[in-house]
């Protein structure tokens, strides 16, 4: 399952000298749509609006309500908060069977392999041999046939993605694994999951010299969050072939 969550949040402000009647033009009642996040309704409904104000997604106006000895804010704060959540599909990788005598290991490797240079120095003279790493997901199944027609199964699960580090000029490996043992009927399916890879970036944009601000610097700026998510979910079948 490849999933990919990305995350916009940011803040434009203005503010406006609000009404002095309290009761006629502060909300009662805010509605939030908790699936896209929009203000939906704001009751009573004479509350004003920031006409300037880019609605954007969300719209309507924030107020803070009363001040600490009850009296009303002598202003509204025109607020947009932008959030945005795109949830990958789920992929099939690969569908492969492979089929193994009583208590003999079964391998699946889908993926390549990389080459991992050693040099070696003898008598003033530099020789370099190859190592090769396998990568990609790796299965190894061992079944076992018990009297009673139960499937005894030891597994190894990995999931191997290399990664060229040029300053080591080397390359280093994220590796992912899991090894259990179960017992299974014949054509029963288990479920091997949690293999989670995370990739996580940050881009920011801000308004020249404001951004740069102290502590004020963060109203004149936007952070994009972007989080790439993988998880590698293996469903195995054991069968008894006679």
């Amino acid at each position: 399952i490849n999933k990919t969550d990305s995350k916009n949040l940011g803040i434009e402000w203005e503010w406006s000298k609000a009404p002095q009647s309290y009761e006629e033009y502060t909300p009662e009642k805010i509605t939030i749509d908790a699936t896209t996040g929009k203000i939906t309704s704001i009751e009573p409904a004479e509350i004003t609006r920031a006409s300037s104000f880019n609605k954007g997604t969300t719209g309507g106006i924030i107020s803070f309500g009363r001040s600490p000895d009850g009296l009303p804010y002598e202003f509204y704060y025109a607020a947009k908060i932008n959030a945005l959540i795109n949830n990958g599909k789920a992929n099939i990788l690969s569908k492969p069977k492979i089929t193994t005598i009583n208590g003999k290991e079964a391998t699946i490797n889908i993926g390549g392999e990389v080459p991992i240079p050693t040099l070696t120095v003898s008598d003033n003279t530099t020789t370099t041999t190859y190592e090769y790493k396998e990568t990609g997901i790796i299965l190894k199944y061992t079944p076992r046939v018990n009297d009673d027609g139960y499937i005894t199964a030891k597994i190894h699960t990995e999931v191997s993605t290399p990664t060229y580090d040029a300053d080591a000029k080397a390359y280093r490996f994220n590796k992912r694994s899991a090894d259990t043992q179960v017992r299974l009927k014949d054509g029963e399916t288990m479920v091997i999951g949690g293999l989670i890879g995370s990739d996580e970036s940050k881009v920011m944009s801000k308004i020249p010299f404001l951004g740069d601000l102290p502590i004020l610097g963060r109203f004149f700026s936007n952070v994009n969050n972007s989080k790439n998510e993988s998880e590698v979910i293996i469903f195995v079948t054991a069968r008894i072939v006679k």
